[in-house]
């Protein structure tokens, strides 16, 4: 996977996360996505996205890369290599459930 894909694949799945208070994901109440039954597997759902939902990926993927080019375009390879490490480290951290951080009385 490219960095690009990364990137969109990120910010898709942290913007599209199922709410089960509203019986649908985001993506397919605004018709980006649909969900159906995968053949000769009921339990697997199949998730895939529909022409909008690919313009829209599109579109999205266009954003943010003509943003990174603004952004980075005069830097150095190795300094772009190294923001999407960290980028891609903070994304993973930021997956993973934390414990709470430890309160503290102030009195």
């Amino acid at each position: 996977m490219d960095t690009y894909s990364f990137t969109v694949t990120a910010v898709l799945k942290s913007r599209s996360a199922h709410d089960p208070r509203h019986g649908r994901a985001p993506g397919e109440r605004r018709g980006h996505i649909t969900r159906g039954a995968r053949a000769g597997d009921r339990r697997a759902v199949l998730v895939e996205l529909t022409p909008t939902g690919r313009l829209t990926a599109n579109t999205i993927q266009k954003t943010l890369t003509d943003l990174e080019h603004r952004a980075f375009g005069g830097l150095p390879t190795e300094a772009v290599a190294g923001f999407h490490a960290v980028l891609r480290a903070l994304t993973e951290v930021s997956a993973c459930p934390r414990p709470a951080p430890p309160h503290t009385v102030v009195g």
